[in-house]
């Protein structure tokens, strides 16, 4: 069983500052270097999973859209590789819709990941690994207008899920959103440490502040008492 009090308290002085300055909005206005987070080292494919950061998020990898659908985003996004993970929840989603063996959810992904790199004309980059095994340590999920955050490349960015909301329509992100939250509220994430005093954070990014507004209004449904909306803009 993971030490989750661990890593939840490895995070409460990046969460004490951004309560501090009110949010994220004056947070990353005010964070040295967050230009950082906006220059990707690659396009390539992955998880919306916390624990493989960088490039192209997409939940599984793309298992859970329709293929040719895939294919148009991730032409779209320029993507130049295709990365399967380890423990992928998105994989284990598909096989239990799937009628497929759960148990061998990451087998899947890896074949999913093989075909569609070799339908895209592009390397299949191999299959991660993940580190905490066996737990979600996000605290956040990130709705990405941008196409290029990765909140790892900056230290004072707190973990967290990042949905490419900026190659997708507003319903699949929405999608994507609500599967952050069932792992992260289940029994791989943090589950009931969530309160109201120390929420889960939904944080839209947009280029500009309209757009940052837009995006904001596009998760504002999905606030309740333990799930807090917020955002910025990239700078």
């Amino acid at each position: 069983m993971q030490d989750t009090g661990h890593h939840w308290e490895a995070q409460a002085s990046v969460w004490g500052r951004i309560s501090a300055a009110g949010g994220f909005s004056s947070y990353a206005a005010a964070l040295d270097g967050a230009s950082a987070a906006f220059t990707p080292t690659d396009r390539s494919v992955r998880c919306i999973d916390e624990r493989v950061p960088g490039g192209i998020n997409i939940a599984g990898s793309g298992i859970l859209l329709e293929e040719n659908t895939l294919l148009a985003r991730l032409r779209d996004a320029h993507a130049d590789g295709v990365f399967s993970h380890a423990e992928c929840g998105a994989a284990k989603l598909y096989a239990n819709k799937a009628g497929l063996d759960p148990t061998r959810a990451d087998e899947y992904g890896k074949e999913f990941a093989t075909r569609i790199a070799a339908k895209l004309g592009v390397p299949y980059r191999g299959h991660l690994d993940v580190s905490p095994s066996g737990l979600h340590i996000a605290r956040a999920a990130y709705y990405d207008g941008t196409g290029s955050f990765d909140p790892t490349r900056h230290a004072g960015l707190p973990p967290g899920f990042v949905v490419s909301r900026r190659y997708h329509d507003v319903g699949y992100a929405l999608d994507e959103i609500r599967v952050a939250l069932s792992i992260a509220f289940g029994d791989h994430g943090f589950g009931d440490r969530f309160s109201g005093a120390e929420p889960f954070h939904l944080v839209a990014i947009g280029r500009t502040p309209d757009e940052t507004e837009q995006l904001i209004s596009e998760i504002a449904p999905l606030a309740s008492d333990t799930v807090r909306i917020d955002g910025f803009s990239a700078p």
